[in-house]
């Protein structure tokens, strides 16, 4: 089993359009993750280590683990950036 994080967050998407990238005590962006991935990245990576995947099951946080204040405009529900954030989200899970 693996762990990867997933950039594609809208969180993180919310915070880089704010010029945020703050590196955090826990979650997507803790001192921990040295390399971050795409899918096609991390499937290249597995794929090339002889390692194949059989199953998939992705977790999605309600609640942000990025300390980012809920209310910025960025992320604030019904704003047009977090909308359009969340639209694009939502679509990148589809192309899969």
């Amino acid at each position: 089993m693996i762990s990867v994080p997933n950039v594609t967050h809208v969180d993180l998407g919310g915070k880089l359009l704010a010029g945020h990238w703050d590196v955090t005590p826990t979650g997507l962006l803790d001192r921990t993750h040295l390399r971050f991935f795409t899918s096609d990245t991390i499937d290249g990576v597995l794929r090339g280590t002889g390692w194949h995947e059989v199953g998939r099951r992705d977790f999605h946080l309600r609640e942000s683990d990025q300390h980012f204040p809920a209310g910025h405009p960025v992320l604030a529900t019904g704003s047009l950036v977090a909308d359009h954030l969340r639209v694009l989200q939502c679509a990148g899970r589809r192309v899969r």
